[in-house]
């Protein structure tokens, strides 16, 4: 407890701060409550792209042919270099 080193005496006033923070601030909290579904759908997004790149690690080394393509697209030979650009200048 904050009161417990300094040997201050706690009121229950001080344990009401969180409380009074809120009631200060509920019009700008209440403000906020339209952007929460699009934050947790965010943060839901990124568990879920976490998991895929859990998923793409775990197949790297598998001996079947999933692991040769995961290989080529996280590290493409040096030769398709130069057609993924024009290819993205033509999508330009």
């Amino acid at each position: 407890m904050p009161g417990k080193e300094t040997g201050e005496i706690m009121t229950p006033a001080s344990y009401n701060l969180p409380m009074r923070w809120i009631r200060r601030h509920w019009l700008a909290l209440l403000g906020l409550t339209p952007l929460l579904p699009p934050l947790i759908k965010a943060v839901l997004q990124l568990i879920g792209l976490g998991g895929s790149i859990d998923f793409l690690i775990a197949r790297y080394d598998d001996p079947a042919w999933v692991g040769r393509m995961i290989g080529f697209l996280i590290d493409p030979p040096g030769w398709s270099i130069v057609p993924m650009i024009l290819i993205g200048l033509l999508l330009i």
